[in-house]
This record gives C-alpha cells, structure tokens and sequence, in this order.
C-alpha cells in the first residue's frame, strides 16, 4: 500500500505566459519563411494572414467540471499528515479521495503560468492524459468536509483558468498585426532579392501562365495549410488527404485514449471489440471537430472500424481487433487494406490485448508481419506498443500505405 504524500500543483507552473507567446510567434515565423517564393508572391495577402490567425489562435481548454467522478483508494498516512491529538506514532491507513475531470484541448496551455495568479495555487490539481485530478486525504470521514475541500480547490482552478483566459485573449487579439507583420516582411524580403526582375515592369514566365491569386479556403486550427499546385489553370478544390502532422496528431490522440483505458481496467473489463471501438471513436469525435468520425462505415470492400473524413474526402481508417495470434493478426492487416481505396494511405490498426501477456503479442506480431505479402518495411517505432510500417496498396504496388499499429493491454485484472 503506497503511503500518502503532499503533491503540489503541477498545473499552471512550467512556464509563463510570455515564453507561450514567443514560442507561437516563432512557430508563425518559421511557417512562413518555410513558403515557396511563388506562394508569397501570390497568394491573397489577406486571406492567408486570416488562416495564420485561424491556425494560431489560442484557445483556453475546456474543463468538464460536470463529468467529474471519484475513484477511493486506500492508503498509510505518516503521523506528520495526521492531527497531533491522535498521538500516532506510526502510519495510519485512511481514504483517499481522487477527483478525476475530463478536460478537451490543449494541455499545453494547462501547464502555463498567467501573468495574475493566486498564492495558494491552482487547487493542488494535476495533469494526466485527457483528465485532471486531485487527491483529498479523508481523516475523519466527514463526507460534508470533503466536498468543501474539493469545491475549495475546483474554485481556486477556475480562477486560474479565468486569469490565464484573459492573458490568452490579449495574445488573440495582438495575432492580426503579428501575422500580418510576418508575412509583409517576407514577402518585402523576396520583392527586394528580385528587385531586378521587378524593375523590369513584367510578370515572369510562372506568373504570366497564371496571372491570378490563389485563395486560401478556411481550415480550422487542426488541419494543415492548404497548398496549391504550380503552373495549374484550375481553381478546383484538392482532394483531401491526410498529411505527416495531421496522421501523428490522430494517432497521438488514440494512444493517449487507449493508454487512459488501460488505467481503469473496470471499465474495459467484458467490453467487445465494438464496445472498444466507441471508446476510442467518441474521443476522437471531440478532438477532431473540424473532421467527421464514424463507426462501422462502407468503404470499398467492407465495413471499417473508425473513419475520419474531411468534408467528402476520407482522410484516416483504422481498424481495432482483439489479439488471438498471428494468423488472425495478419487476416487483420489484410481486412484494413481491402478497405482502402487508392486515395486512403494513411491507418492504423488498434490490438487489445486480453487473454495473453503485452509481451508475448508484440513478439509474435513483429515475427509475423514480415512475412505479410504486401509488407515493404518496418518504419521507426514510437514506443514498445506503438509500431509503424509500410505496405503495398493491394493490386498496386507502387502506392505505399502508412500503417501505425498499437497495442492495448485490456486483460482482466483482479
């Protein structure tokens, strides 16, 4: 049994406000010198600093103080934690009371001290996964005295939230100038290293085929700058796909969520792969609000587990199975790629693991997908539970497919 302790915060102490300001600023900053000279130079100034705003902007994350639960758990109190007319001299075992809430979007900022702040901190609540939780020590098994402490604290926290709220507005409404500031000075940069060519008074070849701006449709902040073709005559709208930052985002999220579940094996204990399935599919609901994700949805050849789409286009499938070895296992990858049609390259295959040991799945898994026929190579790895490959589009070979497969350890636990 683990002995209680005193944890202070660890919410809003990383780091001030002003160094979460200067960080987004350069992460603007580097978008923009990472753009071609033919993007700059035409594309509509105006919409594209509108997307920069869009795709900056802060926004304080959302605390869901009413889906809050306790998980009780017992543990041995140090006679320093106790009242001194008990006269203990050694550990004593009491309740302990977690205040578990679920929180929505980025945690980042959960970790950023705002510029006005309180002394006694942010209610001695801390950061894990997609929750925040704080423990309260039952002495005296007085449940009124408990949930003052805890009202105590959440009121302490929203506080907080309110003071880092406001400094996250004032940064929002300086980001117009800054975006716009950023980009005229590069654009001015490459007007000024042509300077040459401009004083000629005529258009070059590429702009002279074009002779147009390209617009920048409006995206949320988690989906990836648009780009343009060069030397197109068409305005058509690309078809969505999932680019490198977007897929890793995705499947951090579904990580996160599985490693969540594993934590709260109460939960999961007698779930189907169906039931699982929408665990993983409501989160991925909230996270990703710009997309539409969907259960148990025709594509191609079958029905797919989970699949996010980005207006019509499908941008991520993922498929989730119970572990039951290496043929079911392979049958499994296959199953997945029968379902991508040649735009969907991008997946993952979710494996709860139940009947057997972590260990044992991930070896058996890693032996067998070499010999899968349309294995190409083995990609770099996140974590020991996390493995990336790459396959062949089934009937082309020449189309490569990015497949993230995770494991989950669901076993039943006493």
């Amino acid at each position: 049994m683990e002995h209680f302790y005193i944890d202070r915060d660890t919410l809003f102490n990383q780091f001030d406000n002003c160094a979460l300001a200067k960080s987004r600023d350069k992460q603007i900053s580097d978008a923009v010198k990472r753009l071609d000279e033919d993007y700059v130079l035409n594309i509509n100034e105006s919409e594209y600093v509108n997307y920069l705003i869009e795709e900056y902007s802060l926004h304080i994350p959302v605390i869901h103080f009413e889906d809050t639960r306790i998980e009780p758990k017992k543990v041995l109190v140090d006679p320093e934690y106790l009242p001194r007319y008990w006269m203990a001299d050694k550990a004593v075992e009491r309740n302990l009371i977690r205040y578990i809430i679920p929180y929505e979007g980025d945690s980042n900022l959960l970790n950023c001290r705002p510029s006005t702040w309180l002394s006694s901190g942010g209610g001695l609540f801390h950061l894990s996964s997609n929750y925040i939780y704080t423990d309260i020590l039952v002495i005296d098994e007085n449940a009124e005295k408990v949930k003052r402490e805890f009202e105590d604290r959440k009121d302490s926290l929203s506080k907080m939230l309110g003071y880092l709220e406001s400094d996250i507005r004032s940064y929002n409404m300086s980001l117009p100038t800054t975006a716009k500031r950023l980009f005229m000075n590069r654009k001015e940069k490459i007007i000024n290293d042509n300077k040459f060519l401009a004083g000629l008074g005529t258009p070059t070849a590429a702009q002279s085929q074009t002779n147009r701006t390209y617009s920048v449709p409006s995206v949320s902040r988690r989906y990836p700058k648009p780009y343009f073709e060069k030397n197109s005559n068409n305005l058509e709208e690309p078809t969505p796909i999932m680019d490198a930052q977007k897929y890793s985002q995705i499947l951090d999220a579904v990580h996160t969520i599985g490693k969540m579940y594993e934590s709260f094996p109460n939960v999961t204990k007698g779930m189907d792969e169906e039931t699982l399935r929408d665990l993983f599919l409501t989160q991925i609901q909230t996270s990703f609000k710009a997309d539409s994700a969907t259960g148990e949805a025709f594509n191609k050849k079958g029905k797919t587990d989970i699949m996010v789409k980005h207006g019509d286009g499908i941008i991520f499938i993922a498929e989730c199975k119970f572990w039951k070895g290496k043929q079911v296992f392979l049958d499994a990858i296959s199953q997945l790629l029968s379902y991508l049609t040649w735009r969907d390259t991008k997946t993952a295959l979710l494996i709860f693991v139940r009947d057997t040991s972590m260990t044992t799945a991930i070896t058996k898994a890693q032996e067998a997908i070499t010999s899968h026929a349309n294995f190409k190579s083995i990609e770099k790895k996140n974590c020991e539970a996390w493995l990336n490959f790459k396959f062949s589009m089934p009937n082309d070979a020449d189309r490569d497919v990015y497949m993230a497969i995770q494991f989950f350890d669901y076993s039943t636990k006493s």
